[in-house]
């Protein structure tokens, strides 16, 4: 049988040889380019594969930023540009020179919070001159903090102007603490006043915006932050992810903008936007400052700010600054208004039509990048049952005494040109100490009065009788003290869910080697080569270099090549020429 098949497929060949038909000898070099050419296409491909690993152990607490949404007290706006903005704002009436139209609507909202953006760098100067009385201080809006049951203090806390919501304030953000546990009770946990009264009218939202970053990166509080509202508790449970892109040619990632700043996508977005801002309307947007770390959005920022001062003539606070010295902030033109309009003309676009961030700026994704999948919870804060440390003490302060624990300094105020409440002559009200009372709405209580209680004056010792008394009386005295921690305080808990951390790494599926490999291996079936023939073909390259470079020189390697090597036949064994071995003697001698 092996005969049979053996013989057909020689007689096939030889048909192939002898036949008329010219195609049949070149069916198999016609394969073998078709998948030549398929192995090509799928290297230049530059197909991927993802490997997952999962590791456990410590690791570094990240930087968790806190920002109110209110960036200015309204109390203490007085004598700068946002008072005439908020007075324009509050008439309701048209104000042509905001751009404000009547009767009120989400667009003149809108429109004011672009205008405070605007005035950013105005108010940060203005807020550092008079020792930050406009802005929130570490003790106006923290009242706790503890990172793994330990109590945290401001010395652990960076702040930082943010145009978008004013003095914000980051944990952790030199990469100090560490965390081996997960739970809620080895992360942090804050309460936090938000002080509604002094929320300028523009603020829809009542709460703070908590962005969990690697240390190092900027914050980005606008628009990678999440929110956690008033009277809730707010829990992050945050797992560690790294996800680790290869560069080109695999992919159009980015690691480094410069030899000093790594990249980031939102960086580069904004740069973008400050350079089309500027581009435009010939000024900057100064709410985009410039952040310490690249990012992709820091590069769709920069992108944004340059369309701004190509289209505008100005540069938008929000975006980066430009590099350029003579382009003036938007809020400095002429006719600032006409500025805010051409910056929305760039900003308000849908990416079908005017500038789109995705196709004009350049801001690949990051290839080597720690980021934190985040889920977010919450419960009700404060308990029903709860007491307020703050509460409890003031219950228990002496009744001749002034109330020493007081939830912030300075009086509400309904609106910017509203004169103080009627003061009265003791030491706290003249250094504008008002305790919780002195928030409430319609409050008939006196800020420099002690409540009335159902209880005489505590005794100089106090007896067990006494002080359950005080306690079953806490929930009738501290029930305005309380109603007002309902609404104008929240917690927040930020924690590892789990200590095992994922790390996604692109690896080449189909890497040069396999190429090669793939290559030989259709070679050896449609043409019958194997690696001594590649050889072969290396060593006549070889050769043909060789002589290329001595004929380069003159040099004639094939000179002598005739007369020693090319034999002549006529002269091979001649007996004449050779002497021929005796002659084969008869045996029988």
């Amino acid at each position: 049988m092996r005969k049979l098949f053996s013989g057909l497929k020689q007689i096939f060949l030889d048909f192939c040889h002898w036949s008329s038909t010219d195609a049949i000898p070149h069916i198999a070099t016609g394969f073998f380019y078709q998948f030549i050419f398929q192995l090509l296409h799928t290297y230049f491909q530059y197909p991927t594969n993802v490997d997952t690993t999962i590791t456990y152990g410590t690791k570094v607490f990240p930087a968790v930023t806190y920002c109110l949404f209110n960036p200015w007290k309204l109390s203490q706006i007085a004598g700068t540009p946002l008072q005439d903005l908020v007075n324009a704002y509050i008439s309701g009436n048209n104000e042509p020179g905001f751009g404000f139209t009547s009767p009120s609507t989400t667009v003149r909202q809108q429109r004011a919070q672009k205008w405070t953006q605007l005035m950013y760098e105005t108010l940060q100067a203005s807020d550092e001159a008079t020792n930050q009385n406009m802005s929130y201080g570490y003790s106006d809006l923290f009242i706790q903090c503890t990172y793994n049951t330990y109590a945290c203090e401001e010395s652990d806390f960076q702040s930082f102007y943010d145009p978008f919501y004013g003095q914000c304030f980051t944990f952790n953000y030199n990469g100090k603490y560490n965390t081996s546990r997960a739970s809620p009770n080895y992360g942090l946990q804050v309460i936090i006043r938000v002080f509604e009264q002094e929320f300028l009218p523009w603020i829809t939202s009542s709460g703070v915006s908590v962005s969990i970053k690697k240390q190092g990166k900027t914050p980005f509080a606008d628009s990678k932050g999440y929110f956690a509202p008033s009277g809730k508790d707010t829990a992050f449970g945050i797992r560690s992810i790294t996800k680790i892109k290869l560069p080109k040619p695999y992919s159009n990632c980015e690691d480094t903008m410069s030899k000093k700043n790594k990249y980031d996508t939102e960086t580069c977005i904004r740069n973008c936007i400050q350079a089309k801002i500027v581009s435009k309307c010939g000024c900057y947007d100064p709410t985009y400052n410039k952040p310490s770390l690249q990012t992709t959005e820091t590069c769709i920022r920069n992108c944004i700010q340059a369309k701004i001062v190509s289209k505008c003539g100005c540069y938008d606070p929000t975006y980066n600054k430009p590099s350029s010295q003579t382009v003036l902030s938007c809020f400095n033109m002429a006719d600032p208004n006409t500025a805010i309009d051409c910056i929305l003309s760039i900003e308000d676009t849908d990416g079908t039509s005017g500038f789109n961030v995705n196709t004009e700026c350049n801001c690949p994704q990051v290839c080597n990048d720690e980021s934190y999948k985040i889920a977010v919870s919450n419960a009700i804060w404060p308990a029903q049952k709860y007491k307020p440390t703050e509460c409890i003490q003031d219950v228990f302060a002496p009744a001749n005494t002034s109330n020493p624990y007081n939830f912030w300094n300075q009086p509400p105020v309904e609106i910017p040109t509203s004169a103080p409440e009627t003061s009265c002559n003791n030491t706290n009200n003249n250094n504008n100490n008002h305790d919780w009372r002195w928030w409430i709405k319609k409050s008939s209580a006196s800020p420099c009065t002690t409540p009335a209680t159902t209880t005489t004056p505590k005794p100089t010792t106090t007896t067990k009788a006494s002080l359950q008394s005080q306690i079953a009386n806490i929930g009738v005295t501290i029930g305005p003290c309380k109603n007002w921690y309902d609404g104008n305080t929240l917690m927040s808990e930020v924690y590892f869910e789990e200590m095992n951390f994922l790390t996604n790494e692109e690896s080449p599926a189909y890497p040069a080697l396999n190429l090669i490999s793939d290559i030989g291996g259709q070679l050896g079936f449609w043409l019958g080569m194997s690696i001594l023939s590649v050889i072969e073909f290396l060593i006549l390259f070889g050769m043909w270099i060789l002589f290329l470079l001595c004929y380069a020189f003159g040099v004639n390697i094939f000179k002598d090549n005739k007369t020693n090597n090319d034999p002549n036949a006529n002269n091979l064994y001649h007996e004449n020429n050779f002497d021929l071995p005796p002659k084969v003697q008869d045996p029988t001698y």
